[in-house]
């Protein structure tokens, strides 16, 4: 999934709210998982997570 330049638009799995615009995949953080993906266009993807709830 790690892709250079594009970017991903992300939104939480619980309410489907926009969260950010993210470049790389190390910005998310460890505690998300991602559930869905899709590509937008050749430079965009939407990706859906969830996070570990402690």
């Amino acid at each position: 999934m790690a892709v250079s330049d594009n970017l991903f638009y992300v939104f939480d799995k619980a309410d489907g709210a926009f969260l950010e615009k993210v470049k790389n995949e190390e910005m998310l953080g460890n505690d998300m998982h991602i559930e869905g993906m899709i590509k937008i266009d050749n430079n965009a993807f939407a990706i859906q997570y969830r996070t570990d709830i402690y």
